[in-house]
């Protein structure tokens, strides 16, 4: 039902089993679990149920679903739980690792539906039926016995079962018979069995496939759905798949209750789920979503799945959405309301008594008590929802794209920890965790769930609202330390686009900081406020303790409070009673007032101008934002996997610079535009106005001269202040010498600002008001004054007046937020704009193109620089001019050029053509006869070059 939705291609699942190839010696399925064979098609006939000769099934799936309506293949491998119970034995564990090796070797993701009994434990029956005992007593059995044996007609029979090739079933060593009837009795040493799969080689197995399936996860994409009871191996391969969806009726346990109760030695435990149920396993984080039946579980899957590239390496699968890009954010914080983290995500039904403002009807919205969240509507999936949940993991969708999301739960949750019935002192504590802090568990979820989105190919939004660390004795010892580092780790090699947002309301503080800044990861990670967001070391609270003490506080009462300066000028003292009391009765209010100037030093404006952050978005226009920024760096990355493709020598620094003057192109094209439709259709509208300016100042200075592209210093002209007319607004008359002499002093004094005020005049200028230069380094030219000011500029005082409200015009642009968004929002649209042209299609490929030529010259060059590479580079033309007549004919234009001195010829030519005579050379030393030794004989034929 949604739009541009394309219907299936054809039935909406199909199967084809796939089957080990049987083995010969010994006769049976396949039990080679170390090198199995690669699976193959069911042969014909083949019962489509119990068809199976051992306990584990494999299908290669084809399903039709919305994101990929023309099908996605799947490999999906089961146990088959009516035969041995689900059990593992080497021919199970064969099937297993042949199904995971294939869904590697085809870049398909894995689905393990586990229902079983873990490794499978026998004996040799066959032996166990005729074994003998050697009593001590026969009469007395209690006493004891010598030796197991085996009669001789026994041993002989099955040895003589014994298959072809296979080890003997029993080892024993002969005796004579005691009796003395000159019979032999087979004393029993060893087992070995004829049935494969009763000991140790199942653990052998066991050992296999968890390999197999922990690097099915960290190469591929694997999925486990636990709809039966999963034992042994079978729960390790439920956590070595990461991505768990548990039955709330089945349980996951390492060993069965009763044999736990028999290690105890008392009755202790009474099911398995008790040990392993969703309490215990949704809790500690190894299932990911706990499901009611079947049906749910399937659902869960194809969810999994939805955000999951259909083959490995390829983008995730977008999905069209009727939530619209462009629309506004419904939710926000009340006042003196905590943000709602999956609120801010999935939006929310508004609470009746709510006195927040209602959403703007849109079509997304069913209802106007809708409040819509940051992300598409409906696309929502948390993950390990009960473990750590001061954390909020999950996946979504913005715009369509499938996105990876970790949010902060900002209110106190209670962890519960169950008492152990195996330990008689333990008892069942709740311990309270307090929102917007990283507790040992939770930042072990954070990591975790990073490394899972990254494996995926997942970005990654972080709306953060952290106030730092847990760093308690016990939190420390649980491993908060540990599990912090972690994240760096898990963000220093993230791979996808990164974006860490601040809503509004929200504050990021600390050591929470430190993990998630762009340093970590300065290729990927990208950092944003809302205009009411924090950031900074401590909260003003910790700040004032520290910096603006009660002494600090007194000075400023006595240097600003009216009726104590009045008191000291009448000479009062300081201790004086009255001023002691007005010191106490103003201190809770200049404590007051303290705060807020320190919280003053933690809003956005102040992080812009220090450069930790890449815009300020105001929350209710993040999701279109957003979705214009992520379009945007998907599109730069695949661009660059090309290029890196084309040319695997392509370093980061020229990748860099490739991408740079592709976004000079697309800003010039855009100013082409710009220009065109000003010619055209009269006045530009602000947006164009601000793309032309921004196109201009890279391109090498606009109106206002701002500066040259590239970080290279302004011409002398843009040096120049341009000379103030009088107008008849100017109040200050005709401009005079002294008065351009000041005004070239405000200009020489702007361009000498410190980096930061540079930096922060760029980051709310983008190439618009004043002419500024947005990005590239260049000087800050103030050829037009503010309008606020006169036009020409007197003295000193007008100098700081000018510079005081320029500066202050700056800060309110900063504040609001709406300058820097809407300049990044315009290079994006620009940059997509021109990308997707067929200008820009057509510049990319030819630069493609270009790359791919330099590479081959340059392996080329690498290769004629030994004689072996000269001699193999012979080789080869000779086997390629031998099947191509075109390339025959033209190494033969090319050489006949070089001979007759013309080196200029169209298409490079002239430039290969040295190249390609000393190969000659040197292939007359290896052939003997030159070029004609290649084997090569024109013969005249119609060719079109």
């Amino acid at each position: 039902g949604e739009p541009q939705s394309v219907p299936p291609a054809g039935r909406l699942v199909e199967a084809v089993e796939l089957v080990l190839p049987p083995q010969s010696r010994p006769p049976g399925p396949c039990a080679d679990f170390r090198t199995p064979p690669r699976l193959q098609p069911a042969p014909p006939g083949r019962p489509l149920v119990g068809g199976n000769d051992c306990g584990m099934v494999a299908w290669l799936l084809t399903l039709r679903t919305p994101e990929c309506p023309q099908g996605r293949s799947v490999i999906a491998v089961a146990n088959d739980i009516t035969w041995g119970s689900g059990s593992f034995s080497p021919a199970e564990d064969a099937v297993f690792r042949a199904a995971t090796e294939a869904a590697l070797e085809e870049r398909l993701p894995l689905l393990y539906l586990a229902a079983n009994a873990g490794a499978r434990v026998g004996l040799a029956t066959e032996v166990r039926d005729c074994l003998q005992v050697q009593w001590h007593d026969p009469q007395q059995p209690e006493l004891g016995w010598e030796y197991l044996y085996l009669a001789q007609r026994d041993y002989e029979r099955l040895i003589k079962n014994t298959p072809p090739g296979a080890p003997p079933v029993v080892r024993a060593e002969p005796i004579p018979a005691p009796d003395g009837s000159g019979e032999l009795r087979f004393i029993v040493r060893d087992v070995i069995g004829a049935e494969d799969g009763i000991g140790v080689e199942c653990l052998s197995g066991s050992a296999a496939i968890a390999s197999a399936y922990c690097r099915a996860w960290r190469e591929g994409y694997t999925v486990t759905l636990v709809s039966g009871r999963t034992v042994g191996i079978g729960a390790y391969l439920a956590r070595l798949g990461r991505r768990c969806v548990q039955r709330a009726d089945q349980p996951i346990v390492l060993t069965g209750y009763a044999a736990l109760n028999k290690l105890l030695g008392r009755q202790v435990y009474t099911s398995h789920m008790q040990l392993g149920g969703p309490r215990v396993m949704g809790v500690n984080g190894v299932s990911h979503h706990v499901v009611a039946d079947d049906l749910e579980g399937v659902r869960t899957v194809l969810q999994l799945l939805s955000y999951a590239p259909p083959q490995l390496g390829a983008p995730p699968p977008p999905l069209p959405s009727a939530d619209p890009a462009d629309r506004p954010v419904g939710y926000s914080p009340g006042p003196g309301e905590k943000l709602d983290p999956r609120a801010a995500i999935a939006g929310r039904e508004q609470p009746p008594s709510s006195t927040a403002t209602p959403t703007p009807p849109s079509s997304s919205s069913s209802s106007s008590s809708w409040q819509s969240g940051l992300f598409d509507r409906g696309s929502w999936l948390e993950s390990q929802a009960g473990w750590a949940r001061t954390v909020v993991t999950g996946r979504a969708r913005l715009g369509g794209l499938p996105v990876g999301v970790i949010a902060v739960e900002s209110q106190t949750v209670v962890r519960q920890l169950p008492a152990d019935p195996g330990m008689p002192d333990s008892c069942e504590s709740a311990i309270p965790q307090a929102g917007q802090v990283w507790f040992p568990d939770s930042a072990d979820k954070t990591a975790a769930a990073m490394e899972e989105f990254d494996s995926e190919g997942l970005p990654l939004f972080v709306l953060a609202n952290w106030r730092g660390f847990s760093g308690g004795m016990r939190d420390l010892f649980d491993g908060v330390l540990q599990a912090g580092s972690l994240i760096v780790e898990r963000l220093r090699t993230y791979r996808q686009p990164v974006f860490v947002y601040i809503p509004a309301g929200a504050e990021l503080r600390g050591g929470a900081w430190v993990v998630v800044d762009s340093q970590i990861n300065a290729a990927a990670v990208e950092m944003y406020a809302d205009p009411s967001a924090r950031g900074g070391v401590l909260e003003p609270e910790g700040v004032c303790e520290i910096k603006f003490r009660t002494p600090d506080l007194l000075k400023m009462m006595h240097r600003i409070d009216p009726i104590i300066t009045a008191a000291r000028a009448r000479g009062s003292s300081p201790t004086d009673p009255a001023i002691r009391a007005r010191e106490r009765e103003l201190l809770p209010t200049y404590t007051r007032i303290a705060r807020t100037f320190a919280d003053l030093h933690d809003t956005p404006v102040r992080m812009a101008a220090k450069g930790v952050l890449s815009a300020i978005v105001p929350w209710p226009s993040a999701r279109a934002f957003f979705t214009t920024r992520l379009r945007r760096r998907l599109l730069e990355r695949q661009l660059l996997r090309h290029a890196a493709t084309t040319d695997p020598s392509l370093t980061p620094e020229r990748a860099e610079r490739l991408l740079a003057a592709w976004r000079e192109a697309a800003e010039a094209a855009t100013a082409g535009t710009a220009a065109t439709s000003a010619a055209a259709k009269g006045p530009l509208s602000p947006m164009t106005r601000q793309l032309l300016q921004l196109a201009l100042d890279c391109g090498g200075g606009g109106a206002g001269g701002g500066g040259t592209a590239g970080g290279a210093a302004p011409p002398p002209a843009a040096e120049k202040v341009q000379r103030a007319t009088p107008t008849a607004e100017s109040p200050m008359g005709p401009v005079t010498s002294e008065d351009e002499t000041a005004a070239a002093a405000a200009a020489a004094k702007t361009r000498a600002l410190p980096a930061t005020t540079q930096q922060l005049v760029n980051l709310a200028g983008g190439g618009g008001r004043n002419g500024r230069k947005s990005s590239g380094g260049g000087a800050v030219s103030h050829a037009t004054p503010p309008p606020s000011l006169p036009t020409a500029l007197i003295g000193d005082a007008g100098v700081a007046a000018a510079m005081a409200a320029e500066a202050e015009a700056e800060s309110a642009e900063l504040v609001s937020g709406q300058c820097c968004a809407e300049t990044c929002t315009a290079r994006d649209k620009a940059f997509l704009t021109w990308a997707e042209s067929p200008a820009g299609r057509s510049q990319i490929a030819a630069e493609l193109r270009a790359m791919r030529c330099s590479a081959a010259e340059n392996m080329v060059a690498q290769v004629l620089g030994t004689p072996e590479g000269k001699e193999g580079l012979l080789h080869a033309l000779q086997s390629a001019v031998a099947h191509d007549n075109v390339l025959a004919l033209q190494l033969r234009m090319l050489l006949q050029s070089h001979a007759s001195g013309g080196g200029g010829s169209s298409g490079g030519a002239g430039s290969a053509a040295p190249a390609l005579a000393s190969m000659v050379g040197s292939s007359t030393a290896v052939g003997g006869g030159g070029f004609g030794n290649l084997g090569v004989h024109f013969q005249p034929q119609t060719t079109q070059l």
